[in-house]
């Protein structure tokens, strides 16, 4: 978050919307304003330009116009590594080099593993679910349409089961700003 960037938009804003420009921020301010008491709090109260100079303030506003979100990442354990990521797709990537692409082809799973993205997609594929793994092959992360998601915990109960392996899965909050 970029407070002077963020204080700098709003003022343009605020000149927008005095000559009936969009205001997309004043409109999230408003919609805040009108969830907690109705008409009794005005937009001027808000946009003072004594409490604009302020960071402390700017962050609340802020944080009303952009919240932050709170996502659930995958973390691994594998052979006492911790194997997380910025993303859920570079997490199982990570965790699938670390087997090894060669164990994961004697599984079920084999079937997610391309020697080069295939040209015809399946429903709910995209060039872009294929991953290039460490050995220059290339791993379906959306397991066929399925979604990383959905079919996540599966797969590692799967793997564990089939290759004798130990992988702990669990997810971890972290918490994100625009």
């Amino acid at each position: 978050m970029n407070l002077e960037k963020f204080r700098e938009e709003l003022k343009q804003e605020m000149l927008a919307g005095m000559r009936g420009g969009e205001t997309p921020i004043i409109d999230r301010l408003q919609v805040h304003l009108d969830n907690v008491k109705g008409d009794k709090y005005k937009m001027g109260q808000l946009l003072n330009l004594d409490y604009l100079a302020s960071d402390l303030w700017l962050s609340f506003l802020y944080q009303i116009v952009y919240p932050a979100k709170i996502r659930k990442a995958f973390q691994f354990k594998y052979e006492n590594q911790i194997i997380e990521e910025k993303d859920n797709t570079k997490c199982l990537i990570k965790l699938i080099n670390i087997i090894g692409v060669s164990k994961i082809k004697t599984t079920q799973h084999s079937q997610f593993i391309f020697s080069k993205i295939p040209t015809h997609f399946p429903k709910n594929v995209l060039p872009s679910s294929y991953k290039q793994l460490s050995n220059g092959e290339y791993f379906d992360r959306s397991f066929g349409g399925k979604g990383i998601n959905n079919y996540i915990k599966y797969f590692v109960d799967s793997l564990n089961e089939e290759l004798g392996l130990n992988i702990e899965f669990s997810f971890k909050e972290k918490i994100e700003y625009k």
